[in-house]
């Protein structure tokens, strides 16, 4: 079944409007996001300046028809402060031992009573 003539526009219109978006969010240019999407800089122009004449928005806020915006605010947690921590450097006879940051205190434990028994 072919999808109707409107749909295809509608959809077109989301496609750009979701992109213009990311141009405001990102504060890119219309070349850096012509570069980005492939669309020519002229054709976002175009459809930015049609868009805000309809007073539809084009901005990081969310679509004025109601749609869904097809971006998700992702937020990264910060790293644990175990790693963080700089490597341990240990001097050894037998030379030095890195230990990185995270390393399982069981496995250094018995790593380090390991060592010390070859000492003797």
């Amino acid at each position: 079944m072919k999808p109707r003539k409107e749909t295809a526009p509608l959809a077109k219109e989301r496609e750009i409007r979701a992109l213009l978006a990311r141009k405001a969010r990102e504060k890119l240019s219309y070349t850096q996001l012509s570069r980005l999407t492939g669309i020519p800089k002229g054709t976002l122009a175009f459809w930015a300046h049609k868009l805000r004449k309809a007073g539809k928005a084009t901005g990081p806020s969310s679509p004025k028809d109601g749609a869904p915006s097809p971006f998700v605010e992702v937020l990264v947690p910060p790293r644990e402060a175990s790693l963080q921590c700089p490597a341990i450097e240990l001097v050894l006879p037998q030379g030095l031992l890195r230990i990185p940051p995270g390393f399982h205190g069981p496995s250094l434990k018995a790593l380090l009573h390991i060592l010390q028994e070859e000492e003797c």
